[in-house]
C-alpha cells in the first residue's frame, strides 16, 4: 500500500534560526532609519515626506512605523491568472512556482552549439517550449532580441513571447514607455484593461539599483503597473562582494531593505498595490570580475528569502 506521506512529500529548508531572521528583519529596519535610500522622483519624495520620512537632499530615512504600516496595506497574497483567464499562480501561504529567466543578448544555438546574438524566433521557440512542460507555470522572455530595432526591442519580446504561450508573463522594459505600450499589449490580448486588471495575467519587473537607490525612471514603473492594476516583482539584485556585502546575513540585509524600500514606496503611492518582496543574488568571483551565476553560494541566500521572519514577535523584541 502507498503510504501517503510519499506522494506529495514536502520538505522545509531553513538555514536560518527564528533568532536570526529577526536579527535580519531588525538590521534592515535599522538600514533604512539610519542609512536610507537615495530617490529623487518628485512625487515619491512628496508622499514620503508626507507620511513622516526625514528628507535630506536626495537621501530618504524611514522611520520603521512608516514600514510597518505599509506591510500591513500590502497583500499578503493574490492570483495571478493565465493569458485565457484561468487561475495560474496563487501566490499565498508557501506556495512554489518555477518560471524561466531572461535578459541575455546570447544564445547558445541547440543546433550548432555555437554562442550567437539572441533573435527573435529564439524567443519564440523558448516560449512555445515552455508552454509545453509541465513544470513551467510562468515564463519572461528568454532573452532580448538583437535582430528588432532598439528602440522597440522590449516589445518585440514580449510580443514574442506572449504569441507562443499562454501562460503568466513576467515583462522587463528600460522606461516607463515601454512598460506603458506592452501592458496596454497585455490589455488588448484579453480585451480591455478592465479585463486584464480583473485578471492579471502580466507581471512587472521594476529593478531598483543596489545599493539602495531607486532612479526616477524605474519609480515611473512601478506607478504605471499600479496604475494597471497588475502585480509586480521589484528585482533589486545583489551583487555580493561588489555592489553588496560579501557575507550571507549583510547580503540578505541589504536585499530585504531595498525590498522593504520598494514595497513602502510604492504602498504610499496606491495602498494595496499587489508587490513582490523580492530581489536577485549573484557572487562576485574577484578572479575574474564576473557573476558566478551557478555557484552554491548564489541558493543560500535565495534560501533565506524564503525564510519568513516573524515580523510580529521581532518588533515585540528589537534589537538593543
Amino acid at each position: 500500500m502507498e503510504n501517503p506521506d510519499l506522494i506529495n512529500p514536502s520538505v522545509s529548508l531553513k538555514i536560518l534560526s527564528e533568532s536570526e531572521l529577526d536579527q535580519i528583519y531588525e538590521a534592515a529596519l535599522t538600514v533604512l532609519e539610519k542609512t536610507g535610500f537615495k530617490m529623487t522622483h518628485p512625487t515619491a519624495v512628496a508622499l514620503c515626506k508626507k507620511a513622516g520620512c526625514k528628507i535630506n537632499g536626495d537621501r530618504i530615512r524611514v522611520p520603521r512605523e512608516v514600514i510597518e504600516q505599509c506591510l500591513k496595506t500590502a497583500p499578503k497574497g493574490f492570483t495571478v491568472y493565465d493569458r485565457l483567464g484561468n487561475p495560474a499562480l496563487d501566490l499565498s501561504g508557501r506556495n512554489s512556482y518555477y518560471g524561466c529567466s531572461t535578459g541575455s543578448p546570447h544564445t547558445l544555438d541547440a543546433e550548432t552549439g555555437e554562442i550567437r546574438a539572441t533573435t527573435y524566433r529564439d524567443l519564440e521557440i523558448g516560449a512555445h517550449l515552455s508552454d509545453g512542460l509541465p513544470n513551467i507555470d510562468w515564463v519572461m522572455p528568454f532573452g532580448t532580441t538583437q535582430d528588432t530595432t532598439r528602440e522597440a526591442s522590449f516589445l518585440y519580446d514580449f510580443e514574442a513571447c506572449v504569441k507562443n504561450t499562454t501562460l503568466p508573463v513576467m515583462f522587463l522594459s528600460e522606461s516607463v514607455n515601454d512598460s506603458r505600450y506592452i501592458q496596454e499589449m497585455a490589455a488588448a490580448c484579453v480585451g480591455g484593461k478592465d479585463r486584464l486588471r480583473e485578471k492579471p495575467f502580466l507581471m512587472a519587473y521594476p529593478e531598483p539599483i543596489t545599493p539602495l537607490f531607486y532612479p526616477d525612471e524605474v519609480v515611473n514603473r512601478a506607478f504605471v503597473a499600479a496604475d494597471f492594476g497588475i502585480p509586480q516583482c521589484p528585482g533589486t539584485s545583489q551583487l555580493m562582494g561588489a555592489t553588496s556585502p560579501v557575507t550571507l546575513a549583510g547580503g540578505v540585509v541589504l536585499w530585504l531593505s531595498e525590498a522593504l524600500m520598494s514595497l513602502t514606496v510604492l504602498q504610499l503611492y496606491k495602498p494595496g498595490a499587489q508587490v513582490f518582496l523580492s530581489g536577485n543574488f549573484g557572487m562576485f568571483d574577484m578572479k575574474t570580475s564576473v557573476s558566478t551565476i551557478a555557484s552554491p553560494e548564489i541558493s543560500m541566500p535565495s534560501f533565506a528569502q524564503a525564510n519568513k521572519p516573524n515580523i510580529q514577535r521581532a518588533n515585540q523584541n528589537p534589537l538593543p
